[in-house]
């Protein structure tokens, strides 16, 4: 399918309605393909690198799929995406279920597994310590063993002007996992990701989980990062493809680099959180 300057029907509305979600439309969702549905579709295939021809075919289909778009309806469906635009709901990408798994070997398993306290021990090494609880964070430690050595600053560029993060764009993470780190933002950078990261909210910090005097976070261990936290609080659904702060369209490739989404969570969510599960 290719949508051009006078096209008109549906699969317009459809995509009108995605290029609304990427901030880049602003207008009535009429299925008519003029001026500002042409300047829409080149501002958005400019940010993802691709020719801005203000021409939506298969290659600015794909790329927006990647962000998080489900592609056209069947016409079957079409009236329950009325519906939904009636209520001010974008269809096709408003799914709290969205990313689907990482399972690149087509088996119908996640390969992403959760992995819990006794893992980490083991991957990253054990962590002696004492409660020392602070005024503005009740779950600190103090770590007594040698463990900190471990946890080593990592400069990460994508994060200069990040709100939040450090001006230099050094991080602490732990030593095992900055190549991953690294390559991860990089990819997140090559596919036009960055932007979904509005504001840092820290890595390495000696702590308990929150509520917790007995259960050691995996931020003591180097090895998880928190970001966009005002979208994504813990125990609240991740904000979803198309509201501000949505860390959706990243999860694919932290998976593939061995990180794990809170929003994943079977219990309380946690969409700010990616912590290492795999060292690659």
């Amino acid at each position: 399918m290719i949508l051009k300057d006078g096209s008109q029907g549906h699969a317009v509305i459809e995509w009108q309605t995605f290029l609304a979600s990427e901030d880049v439309f602003q207008g009535a969702f009429d299925g008519i393909f003029g001026r500002k549905t042409t300047t829409a579709t080149k501002i958005f295939q400019n940010l993802m690198g691709l020719k801005a021809d203000g021409i939506a075919g298969p290659k600015t289909f794909s790329i927006a799929m990647s962000t998080g778009w489900s592609g056209f309806h069947h016409e079957k469906e079409h009236a329950a995406v009325k519906k939904a635009l009636k209520l001010n709901v974008i269809p096709g990408f408003m799914d709290p279920a969205w990313p689907p798994i990482l399972d690149e070997n087509n088996d119908g398993r996640s390969d992403i597994v959760y992995r819990g306290g006794e893992w980490r021990e083991e991957a990253f090494g054990h962590i002696e310590y004492r409660l020392n609880p602070q005024e503005n964070n009740r779950e600190a430690i103090k770590i007594t063993n040698d463990f900190a050595k471990k946890i080593i600053k990592v400069i990460v560029p994508q994060l200069i002007g990040v709100p939040y993060a450090p001006k230099s764009g050094g991080i602490y993470f732990h030593e095992k996992c900055t190549d991953q780190l690294l390559s991860m933002f990089n990819e997140w950078q090559k596919a036009g990701l960055m932007r979904y990261v509005k504001s840092w909210a820290g890595s390495f910090v000696p702590r308990m989980i929150r509520g917790s005097t007995k259960t050691l976070s995996n931020h003591a261990y180097g090895s998880a990062f928190d970001i966009n936290a005002p979208w994504n609080g813990l125990g609240r659904t991740p904000a979803l493809v198309g509201q501000e702060g949505t860390v959706r369209p990243l999860v694919t490739i932290a998976e593939q680099h061995g990180f794990y989404w809170g929003g994943r969570y079977t219990g309380r969510k946690d969409g700010m959180h990616f912590e290492v599960v795999k060292i690659l």
